[in-house]
């Protein structure tokens, strides 16, 4: 599958192409490569950017695949990382997924707890970059942080309006 989306481009080619440049961001991102022998990207956990690189992410999420009027993400790529398979509640294609309050909401995880949590119906895109994470008991579970950081989110927000 990934030879088909990506032909002879790397996944850093790919992403800086369809991504990273549509999207406006600032900085270059470095990927965390398998090996030194073989040099590929890796496309789990294996990007490293600023928190307001990848929160633009997080925003082309909530914003249904569009950043600023421009789709980046077409509606079939939004409906394959937003819907849970059949086998999996908590892990989309590419994207884990938790309920606040009942309400969806989407991430992507790091190696080492970093965050980007895309919150649709707030609007809130939450972003941590870190070095410890609290270790899920089984892998059908959420990223414990990701509740605990959504509701500081929301009590922040709250205390704004």
């Amino acid at each position: 599958l990934l030879d088909r989306v990506l032909g002879e481009k790397s996944v850093a080619t790919y992403m800086q192409e369809k991504f990273w440049t549509p999207l406006g961001c600032e900085f270059n991102a470095k990927w965390i490569l398998d090996s030194e022998e073989h040099q590929n990207e890796k496309t789990y956990g294996g990007i490293v950017s600023t928190a307001r690189d990848i929160s633009r992410l997080g925003l082309v999420i909530n914003n249904n695949g569009f950043w600023n009027g421009q789709q980046i993400l077409s509606r079939s790529d939004m409906e394959l990382i937003t819907t849970t398979p059949y086998n999996n509640t908590t892990y989309n294609y590419g994207l884990w997924t938790g309920k606040y309050n009942n309400d969806p909401y989407y991430y992507q995880a790091g190696l080492k707890g970093q965050l980007c949590i895309s919150f649709p119906k707030h609007g809130l895109v939450i972003t941590r970059l870190g070095h410890n994470t609290t270790k899920k008991i089984d892998l059908e579970d959420v990223a414990p942080d990701t509740q605990l950081y959504i509701k500081e989110a929301l009590r922040i927000v709250d205390q704004l309006n």
